[in-house]
């Protein structure tokens, strides 16, 4: 996770996860939407701040301001942003899309049986913000949970609640295991 300041993405899942849990289902469904809009927009707002900070911080080195336009072309600036910063978002989006997609197609197939109609959007958003290759380590947490609540309750069972916590999970697990182990850092894009 390149974004200095995941600790707003925490808390925003964090949020969503306390008000999904104090309100009933049906109200959640009709906010859950504008929250998924909502996060999305905090993600773009925190990715172009990143991208401020690297203009001023190059703009600020002397050195640095032969890598900025018009030493270089904006192109160049942005393409190397886009690699530093966007790029594992851009991946996790794509992979969040087709998750959204295939669940919301599994479920008209089988007659809404699988999902609540909420759980699309809440998937959505939480391989969004895991990132990549977060949203491997996800998928993980995600079907060791399908494991143990099957071997514990012995029926079909709900992720309803479980989206957005283990979403937060993966964002601290990716954090623990960059710092402490080095080949790790090669799974995600950048450098």
């Amino acid at each position: 996770m390149s974004l200095p300041f995941n600790e707003l993405l925490y808390l925003y899942l964090l949020g969503l996860w306390i008000y999904q849990l104090l309100v009933p289902q049906e109200r959640f469904y009709l906010i859950i939407r504008k929250a998924v809009w909502v996060g999305i927009g905090l993600l773009i707002a925190l990715l172009g701040y990143s991208g401020y900070l690297l203009y001023l911080t190059r703009s600020l080195d002397p050195l640095g301001r032969f890598l900025l336009p018009p030493h270089i072309t904006w192109w160049d600036f942005l393409s190397y942003w886009f690699i530093q910063f966007a790029v594992e978002y851009a991946v996790a989006f794509a992979i969040a899309g087709l998750g959204f997609w295939k669940m919301h197609w599994l479920n008209k197939r089988f007659q809404e049986r699988f999902f609540y109609p909420s759980e699309f959007w809440l998937l959505l958003l939480s391989v969004l913000y895991a990132g990549h290759p977060g949203w491997l380590v996800f998928g993980i947490f995600m079907l060791i949970a399908l494991l143990v609540l099957v071997i514990l309750k012995n029926q079909r069972v709900s992720f309803y609640y479980l989206w957005l916590p283990a979403s937060a999970l993966t964002l601290i697990t990716i954090q623990i295991l960059i710092s402490k182990i080095p080949w790790v850092k090669d799974l995600v894009f950048h450098t």
